[in-house]
């Protein structure tokens, strides 16, 4: 037979030997490796060729016993995972990293950034945020002072309420100067749940309650400085 009816016995064992994916007992690796020498007694292929045939076979059945086998559908669900490692958990190795080692152990930035000491405070929320109160708490602040006795002369006793109460002294922020409008959404709902809870026992607005509160604040205040 001439080399233009096909593919000698040594090019069909080679090219077999490195498509196979088998490696049970008795599969085509080993039959392979055993044909070898069957096919250089027989005149087939040269001593040579019969060695790397064989030696083709050792390394092929190497190479498939270290790969972990893995299902396609398991490739399929674990596809999702592997494109983004931020859903790995500890102590789970996404689809193909068996052999890498582990980023938190060998990166002491990625170690930092997973350990509660590096990690960063979560960023102010908009609610919190100066400058944030709503039209809607500011009309509803000035009701409450003015039902408490303060006009539009008491400014500067409203804005110290305001700084006490909430902390946020002084009022300062986006807006220019010390202003009720620099307060947080989240400080105007406390200013006016504590306003409104000076009310005596007919539910008129108790000033007198808010001016012994405001007192003993600014005691309190003395007193730790």
């Amino acid at each position: 037979m001439t080399q233009d009816d096909g593919p000698s016995w040594y090019e069909q064992a080679i090219e077999t030997a490195l498509a196979s994916t088998e490696t049970a007992p008795g599969g085509e690796l080993q039959a392979l490796y055993t044909g070898a020498a069957q096919a250089h007694r027989d005149g087939l292929i040269s001593r040579r060729q019969q060695d790397h045939v064989q030696n083709t076979v050792r390394q092929r059945l190497a190479l498939l016993k270290k790969a972990a086998p893995v299902d396609v559908e398991d490739l399929g669900r674990q596809k999702p995972a592997a494109e983004d490692d931020t859903q790995a958990g500890p102590g789970r190795a996404l689809a193909g990293d068996e052999g890498r080692p582990d980023r938190t152990q060998s990166d002491p930035r990625a170690a930092g950034a997973a350990s509660p000491r590096g990690a960063q405070p979560p960023p102010p929320q908009p609610e919190d945020q100066p400058g944030s109160v709503s039209a809607a708490q500011l009309t509803k602040l000035h009701t409450v002072l003015t039902g408490l006795g303060f006009n539009g002369e008491d400014r500067e006793q409203k804005l110290i309420i305001a700084e006490v109460i909430t902390g946020h002294d002084p009022l300062t922020g986006p807006e220019e100067g010390r202003t009720s409008k620099n307060l947080s959404l989240t400080e105007a709902s406390k200013l006016i749940d504590t306003l409104d809870g000076f009310a005596d026992e007919n539910g008129e607005r108790d000033r007198d309650a808010l001016i012994a509160y405001m007192a003993e604040r600014k005691q309190a205040g003395d007193g730790d400085g």
